[in-house]
């Protein structure tokens, strides 16, 4: 009985966890000005070419990371976000994750390039079998956007 209370208790503590997340998928039939697109990296998931772009009325600016102190989200919870962004491939381990800045017009936007993968161990992952996501440091998952497909 207690492990089904404890069992009951995890489960519901990741569905609220998942439901917190917000996931921004870019449109390229957007009327947006330049000023107000960041591009945050071109590079490829599961071996395609995907870029990861974000439009500034599509994230919370005022949660953004200032780049002092502590950004609000740990790469553990980058992580974590990226592991539920790619739930449906099965369980994945984080192969390198980095912080980087996309500099705009007026706006800094800080953010984790994250890169999972099945098991790695010590062995070298291909290019084609790493998935990459993008997560702000506000939170915000950005969903890769492929531009070869139609």
């Amino acid at each position: 009985m207690k492990y089904m209370v404890l069992l009951l208790l995890i489960a519901s503590y990741s569905l609220s966890i998942a439901g917190e997340y917000k996931v921004i998928e870019y449109s390229k039939t957007t009327n947006a000005m330049p000023k107000d697109q960041f591009f945050l990296i071109g590079t490829k998931s599961l071996g395609e070419p995907s870029n990861f772009l974000v439009l500034r009325e599509q994230f919370n600016q005022e949660k953004l990371w200032n780049g002092e102190g502590e950004p609000e989200i740990s790469i553990n919870d980058a992580i974590a976000a990226a592991k539920w962004f790619y739930r449906e491939h099965g369980e994945l381990d984080a192969v390198e994750v980095e912080l980087r800045r996309a500099v705009g017009i007026d706006t800094v936007v800080w953010h984790y390039v994250v890169e999972l993968a099945k098991s790695p161990g010590l062995k070298r992952i291909p290019n084609e079998e790493i998935l990459r996501v993008v997560v702000l440091t506000s939170g915000e998952i950005v969903a890769p956007y492929y531009p070869r497909r139609k």
